[in-house]
């Protein structure tokens, strides 16, 4: 049993914690429970790394940030400590009305479910990533409930800007990722729609070319047989695998050793 599984196994001995919130999370993004197919690619992150990008997404001293344009009525430089960006995080509202407490209600109440994410449709949180930095996007207060719940994963998937460059990545880009996508990517491949595109999620191990989560696997894209991906070919040049690819995407879990 790998570590990922041990600690799968003590969260479902947990059921409050399994039926409220990863059960939903699994059955909404791969394919299990009431789902035949997966909604959505989903990869998993430690919530503390999911944390830390959201902290470092906080104003600095004499910011002007549309993002936080009101932030001078509410004090201005006051928020650019941790503590103080984190508790303005946990009592202000997300772009769709929610709170990190109503969130935790409704996750209590009725699952981890898509109430809060109506924008991107998407059950989990997403950053943006460019070749050299990494900032949080969608799902700031989702992540904080997540992590108050006392949830040590949470659901994390990323979308490639080009200006994304607020916080240094924590490791190195995988070398798949950096052949597929940024070096050799055609405009119209599933690497350039990965890429400046920004049109395909990538899931973090693909990203970084590793395991986040340990003993969990990283995440490889092959076609509909199961069979590695060629990314850098034109998408209407190779077949129509590429096309129900980029319709539904297909990924193997590789364990490193």
């Amino acid at each position: 049993m790998t570590a990922f599984d041990r600690a799968w196994a003590l969260l479902k001995e947990d059921s409050g914690m399994w039926d409220e919130i990863y059960a939903p999370i699994l059955a909404e993004t791969a394919g299990m429970g009431d789902k035949q197919r997966a909604l959505n690619t989903i990869d998993f992150v430690p919530t503390d790394f999911a944390m830390d990008n959201l902290m470092a997404l906080r104003p600095q001293s004499g910011d002007n940030w549309n993002y936080m344009h009101s932030s001078k009525e509410r004090g201005g430089d006051g928020l650019n400590t941790d503590e103080n960006w984190k508790a303005h995080l946990m009592t202000d509202t997300g772009d769709h009305g929610h709170n990190v407490e109503q969130l935790i209600e409704s996750i209590l109440e009725h699952g981890y479910d898509l109430r809060g994410a109506e924008r991107s449709r998407r059950i989990d949180p997403s950053f943006e990533f460019s070749r050299e930095g990494i900032d949080q996007y969608e799902g700031r207060h989702r992540i904080l409930a997540l992590d108050k719940l006392g949830a040590p994963y949470v659901p994390y998937m990323g979308f490639h800007n080009r200006y994304a460059d607020n916080r240094p990545h924590p490791t190195s880009l995988g070398a798949d990722f950096v052949a597929d996508v940024l070096n050799n990517r055609n405009q119209y491949s599933l690497g350039g729609y990965m890429g400046t595109k920004s049109r395909l999620a990538v899931p973090p191990s693909y990203l970084y070319g590793r395991e986040m989560v340990p003993g969990m696997g990283r995440l490889s894209p092959v076609d509909m047989h199961g069979k590695p991906l060629d990314m850098q070919s034109h998408i209407h040049d190779v077949g129509p695998q590429h096309q129900a690819w980029f319709d539904q995407q297909s990924w193997d879990v590789i364990h490193d050793e």
